[in-house]
């Protein structure tokens, strides 16, 4: 009785329960305008993924990048490290970003745009984590979207010729078949590529042979990355042949929501058995912030010595190299992996290409690749795996995404993130002596 009270307690709110009237009252507490003309959408920071999917695609709009999970907002997304399935094409949610109202040290508001006086501004503040400014709002770039998409499953039973296969599919930047690219290795020798583009109608096109309606988001589906697993599994593993699925749009975009990708195996053990999905599914997630909140310093230190949360951002000719490597340290199962650019800005910024980038390019093609979970490697010991992990990221010319825990010294930290803008808008706009350095934010070991 005390666990399902408790349960029912920290749970997030029903997206059922969520009309689209009362998803479009939630955002316009924050929003401050939207263009269909110039193709953006203005809001605050505190807005979140699933406000926005809400208001946006019953209009016929979305977002060019939008996250994963609900929770995660758009200030947190900007200042720190966001990234979706057409971040291929897109970049990361940094890159959809064409303008941002902040608040300097100074106190003064300005708006930062890549075209006017405070363009250096604008290139510096991504994964600054507000150590140069606060984000009052942000201008976003939304596209025009279908409420249905087509998601295509190819197996690939060796990591080279998986990792080829993300690479080739990205490459082609072909919206009308993979908008979407996402993969998941379910080994070191193992991975399923998912494609998928926007489609007018929950029916099949004729020629789809074995093409089903799923709506994968109702509460007593089995979570996305099982329900891969088994859609895949009599497929070829040379990736000749596919499966494909129709889906509704938010329920693609939210399709590792109930299950965090594949955390909650760990918090709930049993919560993806069918008697729990069809009696609590509609539960799933718990809020996971007061989760934390709740949280004691023995569990706090467990989660940080015992599992690892960490996205490692390599060049996509790295892809096979990566993995063997995060077996051989952690072995975590399964790993996520989505493509993503990086660009050559005007003004640099923490992120750029690596050397092996073409001198007359402005992009490099990356993959983020995801490890999730409790290390299955014996004498497995959590700060060394991690800093030896990070140093392997550093020598491909990588990068590792701040919102997790970061092992790295000062120095190690800026050998990975370029400083040379970030120092200097640190100084130009009085950031020094109000706002800490972003590696003092995001780095070192916790305390309990």
């Amino acid at each position: 009785f005390f666990f399902f009270f408790f349960f029912l307690m920290i749970r997030r709110p029903p997206r059922s329960t969520l009309s689209s009237s009362s998803a479009a009252s939630d955002v316009y507490k924050r929003q401050v305008s939207m263009s269909t003309d110039a193709r953006t959408i203005t809001v605050e920071p505190l807005v979140n993924m699933g406000q926005i999917s809400r208001y946006l695609i019953p209009k016929g709009w979305t977002l060019a990048v939008l996250p994963e999970l609900d929770e995660l907002t758009v200030g947190g997304l900007l200042m720190g490290f966001g990234i979706e399935s057409s971040s291929h094409i897109h970049g990361l949610f940094q890159d959809i970003c064409v303008e941002f109202e902040v608040m300097l040290g100074d106190g003064s508001v300005v708006r930062a745009r890549a075209d006017n006086e405070y363009a250096d501004l604008f290139y510096a503040l991504p994964w600054s984590y507000g150590t140069i400014g606060l984000v009052m709002s942000a201008t976003l770039k939304i596209i025009p979207c279908k409420p249905f998409i087509r998601m295509s499953y190819r197996r690939f039973d060796t990591m080279e010729s998986f990792g080829k296969a993300i690479e080739d599919e990205s490459r082609k930047k072909d919206e009308k078949t993979a908008l979407f690219i996402e993969g998941l290795g379910y080994s070191a020798t193992s991975g399923v590529l998912m494609t998928a583009a926007f489609v007018d109608s929950p029916k099949p096109d004729p020629k789809d042979k074995g093409c089903k309606y799923n709506n994968i988001g109702l509460w007593h589906k089995p979570w996305f990355y099982e329900h891969v697993q088994k859609l895949a599994a009599p497929l070829k593993g040379d990736g000749s042949d596919e499966i494909c699925e129709i889906v509704p749009l938010r329920a693609y975009y939210h399709r590792h929501t109930k299950a965090i990708f594949w955390e909650m195996q760990y918090i709930i053990p049993f919560a993806n058995q069918a008697w729990f999905r069809y009696l609590l599914g509609w539960a799933i997630p718990p809020n996971i912030p007061l989760m934390k909140a709740t949280q004691t310093n023995s569990m706090k230190k467990m989660w940080l010595e015992d599992f690892c949360v960490q996205d490692m951002l390599v060049p996509v000719k790295d892809i096979a190299e990566t993995v063997a490597v995060m077996d051989k340290e952690v072995a975590i199962y399964p790993m996520w992996f989505c493509p993503h650019l990086v660009y050559r800005n005007p003004h640099g910024g923490f992120l750029k290409p690596s050397k092996h980038c073409p001198p007359d390019s402005n992009e490099e093609l990356f993959v983020d690749i995801g490890i999730y979970g409790a290390p299955s490697r014996k004498n497995y010991e959590h700060n060394s795996t991690m800093r030896r992990l990070e140093e392997f990221v550093r020598q491909k010319e990588g990068y590792q995404g701040l919102y997790a825990v970061c092992y790295m010294n000062r120095g190690e930290f800026r050998t990975m993130f370029d400083h040379r803008l970030y120092d200097a808008c640190r100084k130009k706009y009085n950031a020094v002596e109000r706002f800490p350095e972003a590696f003092d934010k995001t780095c070192g070991v916790p305390q309990y």
